[in-house]
């Protein structure tokens, strides 16, 4: 009796998993010059340094063909206030800022990859030390990361715009409010307010993080 004998061959097939990590090389501090504001920030060894919204970015550009990305594993490190230098301790956000938006550029696709390096969770102040880029089965949409409140604090009250064309710290005393057309009789120091966004230009891209609204500002 003739047996036939049928072999089965599997075939596995192999799927590469794109991925990338990201490592920040922290380097002390750098003078940088905004034109009008110099600001004494945290610097790293990497290429793509930006600031805006009071925190340090890395922002990438990469060809990805047709995948779609995803930052993920960010692990972030403790630091003492002394290490964020000039930036605002209490204007950071509490949460993890990684934007990705896509484009295309003589027929070929990329990713535009920005994420946050500073975060203040409950007054513990975190510095970003490595993340992970990798493909995502769920498409990224274009929308712009925003942080802080989004009430408007000008929509009650009276408010007087005061130029500050340097970096540090400003005693407002009576002599202040007169050479800056208020008069002090009519103020009561404990309705002090002051708010603003830092001095720095609007984000470049629509998609960049920015503040919803004016942020208030610490008084000591």
């Amino acid at each position: 009796m003739k047996q036939k004998v049928s072999i089965l061959f599997l075939f596995a097939f192999v799927s590469s998993f794109w991925a990338q990590r990201t490592t920040i090389e922290w380097n002390g501090s750098k003078i940088q010059d905004f034109g009008e504001t110099k600001l004494n920030l945290p610097n790293f060894k990497n290429e793509g340094f930006s600031f805006g919204q009071n925190n340090i970015f890395i922002s990438t550009k990469q060809k990805i063909g047709e995948r779609d990305l995803k930052v993920s594993n960010l692990n972030w490190e403790a630091i003492s206030y002394k290490e964020l230098y000039e930036i605002k301790k209490d204007l950071l956000p509490n949460r993890d800022i990684a934007d990705i938006s896509y484009y295309y550029f003589e027929g070929e696709r990329y990713a535009s990859i920005s994420v946050a390096l500073f975060k203040n969770e409950k007054g513990k102040i975190l510095r970003l030390s490595s993340f992970d880029v990798n493909e995502s089965t769920v498409s990224t949409k274009n929308i712009a990361a925003k942080v802080g409140t989004t009430i408007n604090p000008l929509s009650t009250g009276t408010f007087y715009k005061i130029k500050v064309d340097k970096s540090g710290i400003f005693k407002i005393t009576t002599q202040f409010l007169k050479d800056n057309g208020i008069n002090p009789s009519s103020i009561n120091p404990k309705n002090f307010r002051i708010y603003g966004n830092g001095g720095i230009m609007l984000p470049e891209h629509n998609q960049d993080v920015r503040y919803s609204a004016l942020q208030e500002n610490a008084i000591q």
